[in-house]
């Protein structure tokens, strides 16, 4: 069987045909190498269906704004002024944000962290006490 009817019984084309370049390879015997050659369809302007990002298609320089995406470093600060083991915070951050606890003398504590929402989280604590909570 000779290479062109392989070819078609396997419902192929050959590369010659599709228009691509075949490389042979030094000694190693009936390898090659298959690059596809250069077509308008590998330049980015001439897609038909180009990505976007929040309706806006990615098409030449891109600001953040221009996106819709929402750049500034969310954070709220909450302040615990009467001791207590639990601490419930609303923050409205809309998102599960790093919680951060530091009591009244300065040091950092740990407590039993749950997020409630997307806007409100309540820490547990196994004493009570007074201090601040940064969320981000």
């Amino acid at each position: 069987m000779d290479e062109k009817t392989m070819w078609e019984d396997l419902g192929k084309i050959k590369p010659e045909a599709i228009g691509r370049q075949t490389i042979r390879v030094g000694d190693i015997k009936e390898s090659e190498i298959i690059c596809p050659s250069p077509s308008k369809s590998t330049n980015y302007n001439r897609l038909i269906n180009k990505p976007s990002i929040n309706g806006v298609i990615l098409e030449g320089d891109k600001t953040s704004e221009d996106l819709g995406l929402d750049t500034a470093d969310a954070n709220f600060v909450y302040e615990q002024s009467e001791a207590s083991d639990e601490w419930v915070i609303v923050h409205n951050l809309n998102k599960y944000p790093a919680v951060s606890i530091i009591d009244s003398a300065g040091d950092e504590v740990i407590g039993n962290i749950h997020y409630d929402t997307l806007n409100q989280v309540t820490i547990t604590f196994i004493g009570a006490f007074k201090g601040k909570a940064t969320l981000n």
